[in-house]
């Protein structure tokens, strides 16, 4: 059990690593009293593109994720990290999450969230 946490802590910082290099804010923003889940990010869709288009598109490449609910729809997504899940899933959805948003003409050229990723994971 304690690896499978320790597995989803990684995942998760993995994912939370490569938006943030993808200059994609974190959902909701911390406090002194609050963390981050470690078994789904939530992360502000860029101003430039509806949440649910990155949901439809990432669904359109095989990867589901999840989009916001009721007032947040359209304004967040979600990535989770919880149960079987590999580095290699994460690294995966990464990649296609970028493809997507380099379609979209928010970031310029693919990578850089992955390698992002990737560092993290290696660092096990």
């Amino acid at each position: 059990m304690e690896a499978r946490i320790e597995r989803h802590r990684i995942l998760s910082e993995a994912i939370r690593a490569a938006v943030a290099e993808m200059n994609i804010e974190m959902f909701p923003q911390l406090n002194e009293y609050s963390n981050y889940s470690n078994t789904i990010s939530a992360m502000k869709a860029p101003e430039s593109i509806d949440g649910e288009d990155i949901k439809n598109d990432m669904k359109k490449r095989g990867v589901i994720i999840a989009g916001g609910q009721e007032r947040l729809k359209s304004k967040i997504f979600r990535i989770g990290c919880m149960g079987n899940i590999t580095a290699r899933d994460v690294l995966s959805t990464i990649q296609q999450l970028e493809i997507v948003l380099n379609k979209r003409s928010y970031i310029d050229s693919q990578g850089a969230g992955t390698e992002a990723a990737t560092r993290v994971i290696d660092r096990v």
